[in-house]
C-alpha cells in the first residue's frame, strides 16, 4: 500500500513538472501558432496577425548576447509580444531593452535568465505571464506601468535579490490583478522587495486614491515600509492578502461603504494595533489571523458568519464584539487568542445560544492542518456577555 502511495505520488509530480520542463526546453510549440517566421538582426519573429501588421519576438536567432535590443518593429510589422519561451533560459541575458507597444510578456519569456538584471517595462504592457521571470535570481529592479492589468501565478519566482519595485500610479496599482495560488505570492514582485516606490518615492503612507473600489489580490502583500493607509469612500472590496506581511502597518480603519474583506488581507500585520471594519458583511478566513498586537476588534453588523481561523493567533487580543446577526462561528475563529477574556453579544442569551459553533469541518479546506479547531480554543474566555445577561 505505501509502494502504491509513493509511486502515485512520484507519478502526480511528474505529471506536474512534465509541461514545465517542456515549455522551456522546446522554443518552437509543437503546433505554431505563427503565420510565418523571419530573423532581423540577431533576433527572430512570429507574425501573429498580418492584417493588423504585429509579431512577436521569438527570441536570438544565433548567439545568445548580454543585451537583447528588441525593436519597436520588425520586417514591417510592429512587435506586440515576447513570445512564450522566448529568451528562456538565456543565461547570457543580463538587459532586454522592451520597446512601447508590447502589450504581453508570453508565459516563460525570461524564465531561467540568471543574469538579467532589471524588468523594465514600457507603458501599453498589460499582462506578464506564467512563470515570466521565473528563477531570474540577479533580478534587481522591476518597473511596472500603469497599463499593467494582470500578473500571473509565479511570475517572479525565485527572484531573490529583487529590491526594488516603481511603479507610477497607485488607482492602476491596485486595480492589477495578481494571480496566487494556495500560499504562494510569487505573481507579485513586492514578495521579495518589499518596498514599493511610486513616482520615485518609498511608499511609508498609502492614501488610496478616490474612485479606487477594490484592492486587488496582494496588491500591498509584504510591503515592509507602509506604516499608514487611508482609504477613500466608495471603496467596496478589499482582496485576498492585499495588506498581509505589511510588518509595520499600525492602524485599519475602512469605510463604510466596505461590504468584503478578503482572505488574509491583513494577515501577520504584527504592528497593527485597531481595525475598524467598515460596514462588512464578509470577513473571510485568516482575514486579520496573526495580529499579535490586535486588542481590540468589534465585527460590523449584518454578518452572517464569523469565518474559519479570522482572528487566530491575535495573542494580545482581549475583546470581541459581535453583532446579533452572527448565526454562525466557525471552527478556529479564535485559536490561540490567549488574552482573550471577553465576548460581547448584541443579541439575547437565547439567540447566543441558537448560533451554530464549529469545533471541526470535515469539508473545509483547512481540515488536514494537523491543528486543534475549537472555535474559541485556548482562550480565557468563560462566558459571553449577551444584551440580557451572560451565557457560557
Amino acid at each position: 500500500m505505501k509502494k502504491h502511495s509513493v509511486r502515485s505520488l512520484l507519478l502526480a509530480l511528474t505529471l506536474f513538472l512534465l509541461p514545465l520542463v517542456a515549455a522551456c526546453t522546446e522554443k518552437t510549440p509543437e503546433i505554431n501558432p505563427y503565420i510565418r517566421v523571419f530573423e532581423e538582426g540577431n533576433l527572430s519573429f512570429g507574425v501573429t496577425d498580418e492584417a493588423a501588421g504585429t509579431c512577436a519576438v521569438l527570441g536570438f536567432a544565433g548567439k545568445e548576447t548580454a543585451r537583447a535590443e528588441i525593436p519597436a518593429s520588425a520586417g514591417g510589422f510592429r512587435v506586440t509580444e515576447i513570445a512564450t519561451s522566448a529568451f528562456c533560459n538565456c543565461e547570457t541575458l543580463e538587459e532586454a531593452a522592451i520597446p512601447a507597444g508590447v502589450v504581453r510578456i508570453g508565459d516563460n519569456a525570461f524564465y531561467g535568465c540568471v543574469s538579467l538584471r532589471e524588468a523594465v517595462l514600457p507603458q501599453g504592457v498589460e499582462r506578464i505571464c506564467w512563470n515570466a521571470f521565473y528563477g531570474c535570481e540577479s533580478l534587481r529592479r522591476a518597473v511596472l506601468p500603469p497599463s499593467l492589468a494582470a500578473v500571473e501565478r509565479n511570475a517572479f519566482y525565485g527572484c531573490k535579490r529583487l529590491s526594488r519595485v516603481e511603479i507610477a500610479d497607485l488607482a492602476g496599482w491596485c486595480a492589477v490583478s495578481f494571480e496566487f495560488y494556495h500560499d504562494e505570492f510569487c505573481s507579485n514582485p513586492l514578495w521579495y522587495a518589499k518596498d514599493l516606490t511610486v513616482g520615485g518615492e518609498l511608499l511609508t503612507n498609502l492614501a488610496v486614491p478616490a474612485g479606487v473600489t477594490e484592492i486587488g489580490n496582494s496588491a500591498f502583500c509584504n510591503c515592509k515600509s507602509l506604516k499608514t493607509v487611508s482609504f477613500p469612500s466608495g471603496l467596496t472590496h478589499v482582496g485576498n492578502y492585499a495588506f498581509a506581511n505589511c510588518a509595520e502597518l499600525t492602524a485599519v480603519d475602512l469605510p463604510e461603504s466596505v461590504s468584503e474583506i478578503g482572505e488574509r488581507a491583513f494577515f501577520s500585520c504584527a504592528a497593527l494595533e485597531s481595525a475598524t471594519l467598515g460596514g462588512a458583511q464578509k470577513v473571510a478566513p485568516f482575514a486579520f489571523a496573526e495580529c499579535a498586537k490586535l486588542k481590540n476588534i468589534k465585527f460590523p453588523a449584518n454578518v452572517r458568519q464569523v469565518e474559519q481561523f479570522v482572528l487566530a493567533s491575535c495573542s494580545a487580543l482581549e475583546t470581541i464584539d459581535l453583532p446579533e446577526s452572527v448565526e454562525k462561528i466557525n471552527m478556529g475563529a479564535f485559536r490561540l487568542c490567549g488574552n482573550l477574556r471577553e465576548i460581547r453579544f448584541a443579541g439575547t442569551v437565547e439567540q447566543w445560544r441558537a448560533i451554530d459553533k464549529v469545533v471541526f469541518d470535515p469539508d473545509s479546506i483547512y481540515a488536514d492542518l494537523d491543528w486543534d479547531y475549537g472555535w474559541s480554543f485556548n482562550t480565557n474566555v468563560d462566558y459571553v456577555i449577551c444584551s440580557d445577561g451572560t451565557a457560557n
